[in-house]
Formats: C-alpha cells, sequence, structure tokens
C-alpha cells in the first residue's frame, strides 16, 4: 500500500511501503491539510515551507537555470513546446541545512522513506510559460520503479494563471468545482480539480493507487502563467529506493570556505588542476566545490 487512502480504517493513518519509515511532526498537521481529490489522491498542504527556504532555493537555481525537457525517447530529455518552463536539478539531498530540512519536510507529507526521492528540481516559469497535460509515472530504467508520488511545492504567489490542474480530477466532497473559483484562471475552470499557487504551500499527489497501478486520473498540467512569475520545487518520489548518486555538501550562496579538512593538503599536492570538478566545482553549480577555498576559487 503505498501513501493514504479513502478506505474505513486506513484514514488518517500511516501507510507506508516495505523501505521503512520516516517521521517528522511539522511536515504533517491535519489542520493545514487540505483534502482536494480521491480521484486522485490530492492534498494541499498549506505553509509546508517557510519564508526563508522558498528564498534559499530559488536563489540556489537563478543561475543555473536551463530550458526544461521532457523524457523523450530511450529515456533522454528532450525539448519541447509542451513544457516550456527553465529549471535544474539540486546536486544532492544533502546539499546543505535548508535543503535536508525541506527534504525531510516533503519525505514527511508524503508519507514515503526519503531515500526513494529523486533529487529537486526547481522551475521557474515567466509570462506565457507552461507545462501540458502529462503524467509523472516515468520509469528510471531499475533505479527506483515507477514514481509513485509527487511533492509540488510553490516558492511564489503566481499574480494570475500559472495553477495546477487536473483535467480528469474529480473534488473531494464538499470541495468547489474550479468552475465556482472566481480567483482561477480560465484554463484552470475547466478542469476537474485545481491549485492556485501560494507561496509555501505545497500540493501532494499519487500517480499511482494503492496496489501500485498507474492512475489515469493523476494526469495534470500547469496553466499557462499570465501575470507575475512561478517558482516550483518538485520531488518525484518513487516506489522504492532511488540512486540520487553520492552525498555532495554545498556553501551555501556568497560562502566560500572548505567543506573537507584535508582540502590544504590536497590544494598543496595539485588537486586543484587535477581534480577541479570536486575541488573547484562544476562552472554551473561553483558553490559545490568542495575545497573553493584552498583551490583560491573565491
Amino acid at each position: 500500500l503505498i501513501g493514504w487512502s479513502e478506505k474505513p480504517g486506513i484514514a488518517n493513518q500511516d501507510v507506508w511501503m516495505q523501505a521503512g519509515t520516516h517521521r517528522e511532526a511539522p511536515a504533517w498537521d491535519g489542520e493545514n491539510l487540505t483534502l482536494l481529490s480521491w480521484k486522485p489522491r490530492a492534498f494541499l498542504r498549506h505553509g509546508l515551507l517557510d519564508e526563508r527556504e522558498c528564498e534559499h532555493l530559488k536563489r540556489l537555481a537563478q543561475h543555473n537555470l536551463k530550458r526544461s525537457t521532457v523524457v523523450g525517447a530511450e529515456g533522454k530529455g528532450a525539448k519541447t513546446d509542451h513544457r516550456t518552463s527553465q529549471g535544474m536539478f539540486l546536486r544532492s539531498r544533502e546539499q546543505d541545512e535548508v535543503v535536508e530540512r525541506v527534504e525531510r519536510k516533503m519525505a514527511t507529507l508524503a508519507r514515503i522513506p526519503p531515500e526513494h526521492g529523486e533529487l529537486l528540481q526547481i522551475l521557474y516559469y515567466g509570462a506565457s510559460q507552461e507545462y501540458k497535460a502529462h503524467m509523472d509515472q516515468v520509469r528510471h530504467r531499475d533505479n527506483g520503479g515507477l514514481r509513485a508520488a509527487t511533492v509540488l511545492a510553490y516558492l511564489s504567489d503566481v499574480e494570475w494563471g500559472g495553477e495546477t490542474i487536473f483535467p480528469k480530477g474529480v473534488p473531494a466532497e464538499g470541495a468547489p468545482h474550479p468552475s465556482q473559483q472566481t480567483e482561477l484562471s480560465e484554463c484552470a475552470r475547466k478542469a476537474g480539480v485545481a491549485v492556485k499557487p501560494r507561496k509555501g504551500d505545497a500540493l501532494l499527489f499519487y500517480g499511482l493507487d494503492l496496489f501500485g497501478n498507474v492512475d489515469s486520473q493523476a494526469l495534470h498540467a500547469g496553466c499557462p502563467v499570465l501575470q507575475g512569475e512561478k517558482w516550483t520545487a518538485t520531488k518525484w518520489i518513487h516506489q522504492s529506493k532511488f540512486d540520487a548518486g553520492p552525498s555532495i555538501k554545498c556553501n551555501p550562496p556568497g560562502v566560500c570556505k572548505d567543506l573537507n579538512q584535508s582540502c590544504a593538503i590536497w590544494a598543496s599536492a595539485g588537486e586543484c588542476e587535477r581534480n577541479p570538478k570536486y575541488m573547484r566545482g562544476e562552472e554551473i553549480m561553483r558553490d559545490c566545490g568542495q575545497c573553493m577555498k584552498s583551490c583560491h576559487v573565491c
């Protein structure tokens, strides 16, 4: 069983996959959680991230954004008009203290262990940019199985447009239909379920049902941004453990220090030149150089 269920005796209980459990109370707060739909299973957690966390994630990404891609032939990324945002993946689940805290919050909200998650993707949508209807349930070869759940955190308010919509979704009992919500754009009012981006809120939805089958009602889209801009942090969570690569610590933006006590020795031995990617950092992620100070990067 995966995630949260509406079935009697299961609702409001932790329903885990076999890999284990993870708990951190602040992410789960019933008073701040809104049930949006059981078809698909979708919830809105109000205020999951605070102002500092939102701004920190945006700063990590703002100089490293590239045109977003979709999964194309043979699992490779391909540029398409279907998705017109810009984005980047963070380097590690433990990149810094703020990233670690965000990772824990998202894992606890989804009720799936953090080691099942891909690296956080930060996305930016400018005027008229969108992500047309799609499913998240891709398989990364033999890594983690299918994506089981998605946590989409909003890092900014959007003046108009930019809603996340489920065209085939069915609103939960008592929830207003998007067609009745005047604060939504025309794109969103045509959907079955719609979420207006608000800074700090996080949308959780499951692309698989309780028994691991793909839920076609989890088809979703990002409406065009009509006024303002939209920033998000997306966490895709798999059925089983996902190998996200080695753990890498990075300096916060604007900070220059060595991240390993042996950096001075390595630098004097010529490792800054022989192993520049590790020691000095990549051009697009300079803050992740492990020995920036000793290599005189800053």
